[in-house]
C-alpha cells in the first residue's frame, strides 16, 4: 500500500475541494448561481463552440473561378488527347464558357 504523509493528503483534499467549489456554479442555473454568497465564486464558465453545440459554417463557391479552372483543365485534356491521337488541331477557350476545338487537317483517317 502507498504511504502518503498527512500534509500531502490534506493538500490533495484541499485542492480537490477548491476545484469542486469553483465548478459548482457551472452545475447551477443562472438564477441559482446568483443566490450563492458573494464570498464564494458565482461566475459560470463560458462554454466554447464545441461545448455549445458546434459552429455554423457557410461556404461559398466562386463560380467564375471554378468555371475558368474547369475550362482550362478541359482545354489541356483536349490538347493531350489530340497529341496522343496524332491529330493536328488547336483547343482554345471561347467566351469564358466553352472550349472550341479546331482541326487543321481533318481527314477521314483521323476522325
Amino acid at each position: 500500500m502507498l504511504y502518503f504523509s498527512k500534509w500531502k493528503i490534506v493538500a490533495i483534499l484541499l485542492t480537490v475541494l477548491t476545484g469542486i467549489v469553483f465548478a459548482v456554479p457551472n452545475l447551477l442555473s443562472e438564477e441559482q448561481a446568483k443566490k450563492i454568497p458573494n464570498w464564494l465564486p458565482h461566475y459560470q464558465m463560458t462554454l466554447g463552440l464545441d461545448l455549445k453545440g458546434g459552429a455554423h459554417l457557410l461556404m461559398q463557391v466562386d463560380e467564375e473561378k471554378l468555371i475558368t479552372e474547369r475550362l482550362d483543365a478541359l482545354r489541356e485534356d483536349v490538347r493531350v488527347k489530340l497529341r496522343e491521337a496524332n491529330v493536328r488541331g488547336r483547343a482554345r477557350t471561347v467566351d469564358e464558357r466553352a472550349v472550341e476545338v479546331t482541326l487543321r487537317e481533318p481527314t477521314s483517317e483521323n476522325i
